[in-house]
């Protein structure tokens, strides 16, 4: 396989001010111009948008915004009452034409294009658990210095999925794109160990009992986590945005040296904050969560944990 990385996470939201409040008042970061010249920005992939890009470590967040109500993107906005959502993420690779041949004997498909059509290569959800997932051409697009942000935040510390079965995950993300999966000191390979998540949103409720599993791809992480029960706020997500393929992304998690400081910024921009952090004199590794309603429809996890000492296989 030539999947080489999370090339970048994708949002339909309402507007560009809005994006530019959550993505760059609220965490400071910044539109690449150049790619994505405001205030119209470029061209979107998906049909009938606009999408400005916001560099963050390795990949950029893309924010597209309906041109129409009756496109797919404008149902999509409405579905998710005007707010917005993640609505794909693509991988890179380098080798597009061999990883396509490759996939598809290991019974993916994708979704139809014209003939001759340069659009999008997307996975057909129905083979994917219902994760709609972009191929495309590696493009070692690193941001100009310019447009890295100010320093808040370094890097995407990882993408979540919530997903209903342990092995069907381990199959796609393990079987079929071939990733590794980080081994936990007590042997369980990075599945079996119940964490507990902050935060009071229904998508995320406090102490929410979850199986997390973690495939390492690029510089970040897929996290996964598997609801060990059917009452949490995790488990009500996946029931709600799952369908019957088993699978939603459900949040991401920016990397800040200094959460503090970005919880701050984002309270300041009028993000709504999830739960309580430690103060600042009190604890070195610190987790904070924003509400999905003041970040575009997607939950925002922070944390500063530094790297743990697994091994990925």
């Amino acid at each position: 396989m030539a999947l080489t990385r999370v090339h970048h996470v994708s949002q339909i939201g309402p507007d560009f001010e809005v994006a530019q409040n959550v993505y760059a008042a609220g965490m400071g970061l910044r539109v690449d111009h150049h790619r994505s010249p405001l205030p119209d920005g470029r061209p979107g992939d998906i049909d009938s948008t606009r999408s400005i890009e916001f560099p963050i470590g390795e990949m950029f967040i893309e924010v597209s915004r309906p041109l129409t109500p009756d496109s797919e993107a404008g149902r999509f906005l409405a579905e998710r009452n005007d707010v917005g959502g993640m609505h794909h993420v693509a991988f890179a690779s380098t080798d597009i034409e061999a990883d396509t041949k490759d996939l598809l004997t290991k019974g993916l498909r994708f979704l139809p294009r014209a003939e001759g059509s340069t659009a999008p290569l997307y996975f057909d959800p129905e083979t994917t658990m219902g994760l709609l997932i972009e191929l495309i051409a590696e493009d070692d697009y690193h941001a100009h210095p310019f447009y890295r942000g100010d320093g808040l935040v370094t890097g995407m510390a990882h993408v979540g999925i919530a997903a209903r079965d342990e092995k069907e995950i381990k199959d796609l993300f393990m079987g079929k794109f071939g990733m590794g999966i980080i081994d936990r000191p007590d042997g369980t390979g990075g599945a079996g160990t119940p964490i507990s998540e902050r935060g009071d949103a229904p998508e995320r409720e406090a102490d929410d009992d979850v199986t997390g599993i973690e495939f390492p791809f690029g510089g970040t992480i897929i996290e996964i986590s598997v609801p060990n029960d059917d009452v949490s706020g995790t488990a009500r997500f996946l029931a709600s945005r799952g369908g019957n393929l088993g699978a939603a992304w459900h949040h991401i998690c920016p990397w800040a040296p200094n959460v503090h400081a970005f919880m701050d910024r984002g309270n300041a921009a009028g993000m709504r904050q999830l739960g309580t952090i430690p103060p600042r004199e009190e604890q070195e590794q610190v987790v904070g969560w924003f509400h999905p309603r003041s970040a575009l429809g997607t939950l925002i996890e922070v944390w500063n944990i530094p790297p743990r000492e697994f091994q990925p296989r």
